[in-house]
Order: C-alpha cells, then structure tokens, then sequence
C-alpha cells in the first residue's frame, strides 16, 4: 500500500543533483505525478535515472513547471535566481523552496524574495532544517525521520506543501509562521526549536539559620 490514497498532485522538480533525484523518487513512491525539469545536457542522465518509474516524466524546466501544481525548487541556494527564470508561468501555482536542502555549506541569501520578484508568485512556501543535506530521510530508505519548518504568506500554500512535505518523510511539518519570520528562522537551528533546553546545572546555596 502506498503511503497515501486520498491527493495525487502534479509536482515539478527543478535543479538537478541528488536532492532533486531524491525528491523525485520519493513523491512517485507516494503517488504523485513527477515532473523531473532539466538542462538538455542532462536530459540523458536523467531518462536513464528514471527509466523504471512509470509515473515520472523527465522534460525541460519550462514544461515541468507548466504541467505541475506544485513546483519544488531543490537547487543549491546560489543558484535557485537561475532556476526561476527558468520556471514557466508559476503565479497560480505551489512554489516550495527546497534550496536549504540542497546544498552543503553555501550561504544563505534570501531565496524566498528572489523567487517572488523573478516569478510574481505569491505561493511560496521555504522549508528549513538545519544539516537538512546530511540527515534528510524518509520511511522508504528505512531510516529516522526529521523534522521541517515551514515559512511562506499563504496559508492554501502551506496546506498543499504540507502534504507533499509529509510525503517526503519528514516525522513533523511545522509552519514557522510568514516570510517576516524567515531571518529568525536562519538564525537559529532546528534542534534548537524542536529539542528541549539543557538543564542548568544546580548550584547548592547557603541558608542562613
């Protein structure tokens, strides 16, 4: 039995490299439609990549992006301005900034914003976890789950990126609150919010009799 029966969606992933190739494989798993957005260069790889997946369609960026609901953006973070020009026409459609995922020690620029100028959408949903590239899981690879946090203005948004976040095998998908949040939310790391604090050591003191 797949690991949901009740929303199939349409989903774009753009940017290439593991992260992007994980995606993929993860969301057909559950169901989902994929649509794998790439460079001619990669068009190869990546048919040879997905050959055995009946329900995922490598193509160009442009028409992953136009054939899809929602559209994750799993390119690094340097890279994800390249990707929305890219993108086609996405006003009317889930956008979810996958880019913290999909890097290892690059600096973060503000993602989010850039996909909202370049785009004009308004649906874009960011999702956060620190070391998110070295601990990502998922039920079907058999190993613990993570927990994501969520930013974005619209609320609709946040609900469809949700379920397609669950379905990616994150254990808890939390909505961080909107963009306004987002510095907060790089400043600090997911186990800082999610774990509970250290206990203070108890330092005995001297009462007077």
């Amino acid at each position: 039995m797949s690991s949901r029966n009740f929303v199939n969606l349409n989903v774009a992933v753009v940017g290439g490299g593991k992260a992007a190739e994980r995606l993929a494989m993860i969301l057909a798993f559950s169901d989902h439609d994929v649509y794998v957005g790439v460079a001619d260069e990669e068009y190869e790889t990546a048919m040879e990549q997905f050959r055995f997946y009946e329900n995922i369609m490598v193509t160009s960026i442009e028409n992953a992006a136009g054939l899809s609901e929602v559209v994750i953006i799993a390119a690094p973070n340097n890279e994800v301005r390249e990707m929305a020009y890219f993108v086609d026409d996405v006003k009317n459609k889930v956008v979810i900034d996958y880019s913290s995922f999909a890097q290892a020690g690059i600096e973060e620029v503000d993602s989010l914003n850039a996909i909202k100028v370049i785009t004009g959408s308004k649906q874009i949903v960011k999702c956060y976890a620190a070391d998110a590239y070295k601990k990502f899981t998922s039920p079907m690879l058999g190993k613990e789950n993570i927990d994501i946090l969520m930013v974005g203005d619209d609320k609709k948004s946040k609900v469809i990126a949700k379920i397609v976040l669950e379905n990616l095998g994150f254990a808890q998908c939390t909505d961080f609150g909107t963009s306004e949040a987002l510095k907060l939310l790089e400043t600090i790391t997911t186990k800082d919010i999610l774990a509970p604090a250290p206990q203070k050591e108890l330092v005995p003191v001297a009462v007077e009799r």
